[in-house]
């Protein structure tokens, strides 16, 4: 039994650390960089402060939207709400790592009253209504500041 728990522990441990050895952070000069701040999150900030749902829909994973569909579908303040959160953040992409076929991107929210919010972002390549490949997110973990 002590074997099969340590060879579990060892396996754990490799998998783990491989997946960070993988891990890089991409240059801000890279397209990569370039491609998951103009294709994704240039327009995924622009509908956050627009209240805009149908294109947040486009920018997110549908295991996301499944997730979150009762706020965006029934909710009916939610746009109003977004618009007025939102007016005058200034979005800013601080971080760009990729990870296998993930990427996970900082993101800093400034609000006029000084406070500030980084979240991590995580992408997965999918597709938009056009049926082009664009980064969409699949999940949020915010780190307030």
């Amino acid at each position: 039994m002590m074997r099969v728990v340590f060879f579990a522990w060892f396996v754990f441990f490799v998998f783990v650390s491989f997946n960070i050895l993988n891990a890089q952070e991409i240059s801000r000069i890279d397209l990569l960089y370039k491609n998951v701040k103009s294709d994704t999150f240039v327009p995924l900030f622009r509908a956050f402060k627009n209240g805009d749902i149908d294109a947040i829909k486009e920018y997110i994973s549908d295991d996301m939207y499944e997730k979150n569909k009762v706020l965006l579908e029934q909710n009916k303040e939610y746009p109003n709400f977004l618009r007025n959160f939102y007016s005058d953040a200034i979005f800013q992409v601080r971080k760009v790592v990729k990870s296998e076929e993930m990427v996970f991107v900082d993101v800093r929210v400034r609000f006029p009253s000084g406070y500030q919010s980084v979240t991590k972002v995580q992408l997965k390549e999918g597709k938009n209504k056009a049926g082009d490949t664009i980064w969409k997110v699949i999940n949020f973990m915010e780190n307030s500041q």
